[in-house]
């Protein structure tokens, strides 16, 4: 039934949708949202990339090891996450000395969003209040 209505709500275009094929989720925002939001609101739904985002917040950027360590997961599974991130722009990636170094690309859109959306910072798969 929540289906149909949003199904008529997207085709009104009342809402936008944003859909993952490869996951098969949907998301569904308000049309006053940007698309570069939706994307990066998409990514503060997982704990994972939650944390590199907010990390990168806190400390302007961050080494591959250290977002290694922060994470707890295996070197190629982070530079996976980080290459989510790096694809839809969330974040860049400089290198100095062989060292990879990354950054958010707009912290302040971030920022913004995590206060509008009262995204908090915790190891709960729920972001959200």
């Amino acid at each position: 039934v929540l289906s149909y209505y949003l199904r008529k709500l997207d085709k009104a275009s009342l809402i936008k949708v944003l859909r993952n094929r490869n996951t098969n989720t949907s998301r569904y925002y308000s049309n006053s949202i940007s698309s570069e939001s939706m994307i990066i609101l998409g990514y503060l739904r997982s704990a994972i990339t939650r944390s590199i985002i907010m990390n990168l917040l806190d400390m302007k950027c961050s080494t591959f090891c250290d977002l290694t360590i922060l994470i707890n997961k295996c070197p190629s599974t982070t530079s996976w996450y980080l290459k989510k991130l790096l694809n839809y722009n969330i974040i860049t990636k400089k290198k100095k000395n062989r060292i990879s170094i990354y950054f958010l690309q707009n912290p302040s859109v971030v920022s913004k969003l995590i206060r509008q959306f009262r995204i908090v910072s915790v190891c709960d798969d729920n972001p959200f209040y």
